[in-house]
């Protein structure tokens, strides 16, 4: 996201506030727009029906909340491996070829998760009252139109038409509030097609908003994301594990004290999931600052450096990446203290933010873990730039562990589990050897790239 964070920092250094306003709500969508999204559609769709007493919303949350983690765990793999296919394809000039690249994947990603989540109601009862046709259609269109949502927003961003992407995100939320509204009698299974309906319109007028930019393609043999998979193998699991472990503890939660959802196979920690998504929403002005400062600092650092190493004296490369460890320090260290103070603050303010009824402890646990995450996930894209794969897998994969055994741990050790312990475990032994291996990554880095070149 580089090249995002260069146009977001010329936007920014304006120096009017109307031009930070533009550049920071940019960034936001870039990094949050479907969690945003998602939010806001079900505060719009619960606050009108809750008060004409719908009562059919917890059924529906819960399909929403497991359609949204089950589309972005399976398909996280198939997403880096794009992201990498689409970033070779950029860099010689080939957005046509990306663009054809998107809609093969779109090809193949839509069909499997229409059949995985239609097969899912097929045996399991997510929307009671329904017939087992009408639930399988549904839910099976939900979960292909969240699944094509995460690419595209994520190959979208590379437009820089941030005005017509936000005003595609208002219009997916206010078409699924009116069909919600227009549906409010048909029991969950409307929400659900009000929801799918929404998600479908944004994903439309994205791949629109596409093809008006680039005519598609044919990507060339190999450059394919499959075969993307199959070259960068630990880039494709680091997908599926990282998201993974962004789930992980409150998949614990839900498994080993979540309340069943009436008439459906679900369950949810109403007020523990409340709290976790809120208090990880801190996390966004943090992404933002990485996007447009951490991010492009680095970039340019390393720029230099892979300059200097094809056509300066050893003594000069050596400094160049002296000059990339040190920007490497500085942008995590500048992060972290900017990620403490936005932590901080939503620590201080819990008693308000947590809401009625929730504790205040497991949001400020939730809110420290983000600084740590934010931290983890800055060192894992630094380590994308030299392809030290297998680093950033280690960090997904710690994380995923540590989050799990803390969270079970604190599920039966501590009467009444502590929600977010397992997320900050989690996120701070991620932190650390996710830190570790960008360090040793970059320590040796001239040696590895004159190595792989001979």
């Amino acid at each position: 996201m580089a090249g995002i964070g260069f146009t977001l920092k010329r936007v920014i250094s304006r120096g009017d506030l109307t031009s930070f306003a533009v550049g920071s709500l940019s960034g936001v969508f870039i990094v949050a727009g479907p969690s945003l999204l998602a939010m806001a559609s079900l505060w719009l769709i619960t606050g009108p029906l809750a008060a004409i007493g719908a009562a059919d919303m917890e059924p529906f949350t819960a399909l929403l909340v497991y359609a949204f983690a089950a589309t972005i765990i399976l398909s996280g793999g198939l997403q880096y491996s794009f992201t990498r296919s689409v970033a070779d394809s950029i860099h010689r000039g080939e957005e046509r070829i990306a663009v054809g690249a998107l809609l093969r994947l779109l090809a193949l990603l839509v069909p499997a998760a229409f059949i995985l989540g239609a097969g899912a109601a097929w045996f399991l009862p997510l929307l009671p009252g329904t017939g087992a046709p009408a639930a399988m259609a549904l839910t099976g269109a939900l979960c292909a139109a969240v699944s094509a949502m995460w690419v595209l927003v994520l190959f979208s961003s590379m437009l820089h038409a941030y005005g017509r992407i936000l005003g595609l995100y208002a219009g997916g939320m206010a078409l699924s509030a009116l069909s919600a509204w227009l549906l409010r009698g048909s029991g969950p299974a409307g929400l659900a097609g009000a929801f799918a309906a929404g998600y479908a319109a944004l994903d439309i007028g994205l791949v629109l908003l596409i093809l008006r930019e680039y005519r598609p393609a044919a990507p060339p043999r190999g450059s394919a994301v499959l075969a993307m998979a199959r070259r960068y193998p630990a880039l494709f699991w680091y997908g599926i594990v990282y998201h993974a472990a962004n789930w992980a503890d409150k998949a614990v939660y839900w498994l080993l004290q979540g309340r069943p959802i009436p008439g459906s196979a679900l369950r949810l920690s109403p007020v523990m999931d409340s709290v976790a998504y809120l208090a990880g929403l801190s996390m966004i002005p943090g992404l933002v600052f990485f996007i447009v400062s951490s991010e492009t600092g680095y970039f340019a650092a390393l720029r230099r450096f892979l300059s200097a190493l094809s056509r300066k004296p050893y003594r000069t490369i050596r400094l160049s990446l002296d000059g990339l460890n040190r920007q490497a320090r500085g942008s995590l260290r500048r992060l972290a203290v900017f990620q403490a103070g936005t932590s901080l603050a939503v620590c201080l303010a819990a008693p308000v933010l947590a809401g009625r009824g929730a504790s205040t402890l497991p949001f400020a646990l939730y809110a420290c873990g983000a600084l740590f995450h934010l931290v983890a996930l800055a060192a894992q894209n630094f380590l994308f730039y030299v392809e030290a794969y297998r680093g950033a897998l280690a960090g997904a994969s710690v994380f995923l562990a540590a989050s799990l055994a803390a969270s079970v741990a604190s599920a039966y050790l501590i009467p009444g589990g502590l929600p977010g312990l397992g997320y900050l475990a989690g996120a701070i032994a991620s932190a650390l050897v996710s830190v570790a291996a960008l360090f040793r990554a970059l320590r040796c880095l001239d040696r590895v790239l004159y190595t792989e070149s001979a």
